[in-house]
């Protein structure tokens, strides 16, 4: 089984943190805010995430 590089170490890191992160914030969140508001808020900072990493890169996020 070959080892993982030094960039797939980091990103599994970074996943398992973000995704443990992810159930207390939830937890609090939903203390404060209904379910659906909470999902509004967090689709909508997914999609300004989504287009400003395609903004950097320099690609579309439309189709042509």
């Amino acid at each position: 089984m070959p080892l993982l590089s030094r960039r797939q170490t980091i990103g599994l890191l970074l996943l398992v943190l973000a995704w443990g992160i992810n159930w207390p914030v939830m937890k609090v969140a939903l203390r404060e805010m209904g379910p659906l508001y909470f999902r509004a808020l967090t689709m909508g900072l997914g999609a300004l995430a989504l287009a400003l990493y395609f903004r950097t890169r320099g690609l579309r996020l439309l189709p042509h």
